[in-house]
């Protein structure tokens, strides 16, 4: 039964029938009651009986919300105000079904808060994840709360009681210790070597401190030392090739023969197996709650999900992918032999995920003939909707929300087209479609879809043909939050675009393109858009030759790296600014830390094709996000560098905010007092160092002034009475020459007899 449900006047009757003249806590009649109904007194032991059954109260209100952070109006104006508040969440949430919306009132004003239900608490939790923390005009934020959230909310302690360590455990094992370092460090994993004796290593990141390693960098774990090893007395070579993050860096996942395994915790310990013959790729969803491993031959792609938190194998699909035929009858299809990896797709919040079988592909020993998008749930793994899409050649998930933008090519008779659909429930208690919107692409060709971080935007790259010979490239805006869903379009002169990139977190995208085709680019350029509240504008460009811009998780510094030559160039793109210029000879990667205050740059080789003329060189830089190279480490034969990733901040995007305005007011002293404690401690040890230096040479050569007086004895004895001024000796050369043997060898002559 709902909240409003018990205002029914049926409920009001038969709470009023069966608990007249009843005491509620005993059950006991009141006799005098009783006596006026023309009732005899019941006794304490005798049952008592109802003429009508007692209602059940349902109390479980999770389609229920509390809306707060609302202006308060009058009592006249509070209707208006409850028809604005659904107008406006069903521009997010356009399905979403309102059965009540109840807004409190004193002395004919409006508390700042109101009630709403939902027809599901599905359609509640989702409202609440699109809604929450954001404005609701220029003076107002919306916050959202679960009603069953509400006693705990109400009776919370006024003082704040940190949690235990104990709380913080999965499984006996802390899998964010490291997160608990005291000075904010990230890590990094190292994976160098040949591949016979390839050596696993990781390091704190610590260039300011300089750690203990003669390499700088402080070393948090090292394989050689430490128990992470499946079978002692295999060779190394047995052990592991490569090995991944997952997406929150709670685990270290290594590849093995028989499988995959994950470590984690303080002590890098092993976490879980999972078995998987010959295992060639694996995914994590973005909550690290599931795994995806595959393995392919020539004849079939075996990919199987696991859940990771429970440890244990999910057999969902084993799903046996063969070229051009189908599993049950052998016939002959026309599709790719190998799967595109990843095979699927997940939602930002690890329930749903999906897989897009084009046309002629076989799924689950199913033959596609058009098209098909199959979407599946968690935890249970199943298919919970499956759509037909005829020509679907691309598709994506929002990183925001449970939307899917898809593109289908042109055909003879139909246009290109991009569309987005939200998969929300329905009131049957399955899952539907909500097509949010089309859009028809003609001579499209080519098509890329680019998400910003949040959800926010849609980035659409295609190619327009306006000859057999001649392209034209165009980049469409979707404005996902925005009511209809809005598209901008910007027109690239240049024929070529190479890369698309949002800024994290931000409205800036930058946009690499140039003249001549996509063998031979000339004339390159780095464009960086805007997207305002109103349009999308071009703020600069730049001509420069670089392939890629690599943002800062942080945003507004990035750096713009070229394949050839190794130069790298640190630009403030916030302020258009040019930080730094450098250069790193055979430079293979760039990776920025999570924080964004540091940036990596390495040489590396892949495993299986190290060539040993150039192992010497390899190795890693690290630089500060201004450009400044704080550490050079020479690593030979390295193949990996990979940063741990952190797990999202827990601060909403106004304390994030907050925090940045109010830095140098509250913390700026703090972090100077500290970085003068760093330097004090960098000059006592390098002055410790020299000290030491200098004592342990002033030893050696007091051993040694001993040594010479302990043999003057000798010498006196040897060659008489010896002074140990110099000018008392002269130097002679003396040549002596010793035969140690003769050997002749007779010579054979050929005489010509002419």
């Amino acid at each position: 039964m709902s909240a409003t449900g018990l205002l029914d006047p049926r409920y009001q009757k038969a709470a009023t029938t069966a608990n007249r003249a009843t005491d509620r806590t005993t059950g006991i009649v009141d006799p005098h009651l009783a006596a006026k109904q023309g009732k005899a007194p019941v006794r304490k032991s005798d049952p008592v009986e109802f003429s009508e059954p007692c209602p059940s109260l349902d109390s479980n209100f999770t389609n229920i919300l509390i809306i707060a952070g609302l202006p308060v109006v009058d009592e006249s104006k509070a209707s208006k105000l409850s028809d604005f508040l659904k107008r406006d969440f069903l521009r997010v949430l356009p399905n979403a079904i309102f059965v009540d919306v109840y807004m409190h009132t004193v002395n004919k004003k409006s508390l700042g808060y109101c009630f709403i239900e939902l027809d599901t608490p599905e359609m509640a939790e989702e409202l609440k994840k699109l809604k929450d923390g954001k404005p609701m005009d220029a003076k107002n934020t919306y916050r959202i709360f679960n009603y069953n959230d509400y006693e705990s909310i109400v009776f919370s302690p006024d003082e704040f009681v940190p949690p235990s360590q104990t709380d913080l455990k999965q499984g006996g094992r802390n899998l964010n210790t490291w997160l608990l370092d005291e000075f904010g460090r990230d890590q990094f994993v190292l994976r160098y070597g040949a591949e016979n004796a390839a050596e696993t290593q990781i390091c704190w990141n610590d260039p300011v401190r300089r750690g203990t390693e003669s390499d700088g960098m402080e070393v948090f774990f090292d394989k050689r030392k430490s128990e992470l090893k499946i079978h002692p007395s295999k060779p190394p070579m047995l052990w592991t090739k490569y090995v991944k993050w997952s997406t929150h860096g709670s685990y270290l996942a290594t590849f093995h023969t028989q499988g995959i395994q994950l470590w984690g915790g303080p002590e890098c310990l092993q976490m879980g197996k999972f078995e998987h013959d010959k295992v060639q790729q694996i995914e994590f969803s973005p909550g690290e709650k599931y795994l995806v491993t595959a393995s392919w031959t020539h004849t079939e792609c075996i990919v199987k999900v696991w859940d990771v938190v429970k440890k244990c194998h999910t057999k969902l699909l084993t799903t046996a992918i063969r070229p051009g035929q189908l599993a049950e009858n052998h016939r002959e299809f026309k599709f790719e032999a190998n799967v595109q990896w990843p095979v699927f797709q997940w939602s930002h919040d690890d329930k749903y995920f999906f897989r897009v079988t084009q046309r002629g592909q076989t799924f689950m020993g199913k033959e596609n003939k058009d098209g098909q998008l199959n979407v599946f749930q968690t935890p249970s793994l199943k298919g919970i909707k499956t759509c037909d899409i005829k020509g679907i050649q691309e598709a994506c998930w929002s990183p925001g929300a449970h939307i899917i933008a898809y593109w289908i090519p042109e055909t003879k008779n139909t246009p290109a087209s991009i569309s987005m659909r939200q998969l929300i429930p329905d009131s049957a208690g399955g899952f539907k479609f909500d097509i949010l919107r089309e859009k028809s692409l003609y001579a499209a060709e080519n098509a890329q879809m680019h998400w910003q971080s949040n959800g926010e935007f849609l980035c659409v790259k295609f190619s327009l043909r306006q000859s057999k010979k001649t392209l034209r490239t165009n980049l469409e805006i979707f404005r996902m939050l925005e009511k209809d869903i809005p598209v901008e379009v910007i027109d690239i002169a240049d024929p070529v675009v190479l890369h698309v990139a949002w800024e994290p977190r931000g409205r800036t995208l930058s946009i690499i393109h140039g003249q001549g085709d996509s063998s031979n680019v000339t004339r390159q350029m780095v464009s960086f858009y805007e997207v305002t509240t109103k349009n999308t504008k071009l703020r600069y460009s730049l001509e420069r030759n670089c392939d890629r811009v690599h943002w800062s998780p942080s945003g507004s510094v990035a750096v713009l790296a070229p394949l050839e030559p190794r130069a790298l160039e640190f630009y403030d793109v916030k302020n258009n600014q040019k930080l730094q210029s450098s250069e790193h000879f055979k430079c293979s990667g760039v990776a920025w830390d999570p924080s964004g205050r540091y940036v990596a740059t390495f040489a590396a080789q892949p495993l299986e094709e190290q060539s040993w003329q150039f192992a010497a060189e390899n190795g890693y830089k690290i630089w500060s996000f201004q450009g400044e190279l704080l550490v050079t480490v020479p690593k030979e034969s390295l193949f990996q560098f990979i940063w741990r990733p952190r797990p999202p901040s827990m601060l909403s995007s106004q304390q994030g905010s907050d925090i940045k305005r109010e830095l140098k007011a509250k913390y700026w002293t703090e972090f100077e007092l500290e970085a003068q404690k760093i330097a004090k401690s960098i000059q006592n040890a390098a002055l410790t160092h020299r000290q030491k230096m200098q004592k342990d040479w002033r030893e050696f050569l007091r051993s040694c002034v001993a040594t010479y007086n302990q043999e003057s004895l000798e010498r006196q004895e040897k060659f008489g009475e010896v002074s140990d001024d110099e000018e008392d000796h002269t130097l002679s050369d003396t040549v002596v020459q010793t035969l140690i043997s003769i050997t002749e060898t007779p010579l054979e002559t050929t005489i010509n007899q002419d």
